[in-house]
């Protein structure tokens, strides 16, 4: 605290001599920087290569999915790739919490240009969507009239 009485505020003092900006006639290149290199990520090994997958194995997934309103998501299968839908399901699932909920899936289908993109509704929010899986595909339908 006596530093501070004797030396004085640094940022109430003004300076000695006036500076003025330099004035720029035409535009000059800043100089470049030095390119940074981001380290390359070692990617995550295979745990079942090379070895058998146990036939009793069940095995998490983390791949990142995006999720959105229902009706915006609809839309725009629709508006940009021309897919509509083509199935629809509803599965039973089991939440510890709140018991069995009802979600639903689609598939919507471009017959055109067969295009499809799999949808399923969020558990916990029936409001939202998400796109589990996209890409060109062939529906395979069986005849009329013929049981599988």
């Amino acid at each position: 605290m006596a530093m501070f009485l004797v030396v004085g505020c640094q940022t109430t003092q003004s300076a000695e001599t006036e500076t003025k900006p330099k004035v720029v006639k035409e535009v000059q290149a800043l100089p470049k920087e030095k390119e940074v290199v981001a380290p390359k990520q070692k990617q995550k090994q295979n745990p079942y290569q090379g070895i058998d997958i146990p036939a009793h194995a069940v095995v998490t997934s983390s791949k990142p999915v995006l999720c959105g309103r229902i009706d915006i998501i609809l839309g725009r299968m629709k508006e940009r790739f021309g897919e509509v839908p083509v199935f629809l399901g509803k599965m039973a699932i089991q939440n510890p919490v709140e018991g069995e909920k009802q979600v639903v899936a689609v598939l919507v289908f471009n017959s055109n240009t067969g295009s499809y993109t799999f949808l399923e509704q969020m558990s916990n929010e029936k409001r939202l969507m998400c796109i589990l899986s996209s890409g060109q595909g062939k529906l395979n339908s069986p005849p009329l009239g013929n049981a599988l």
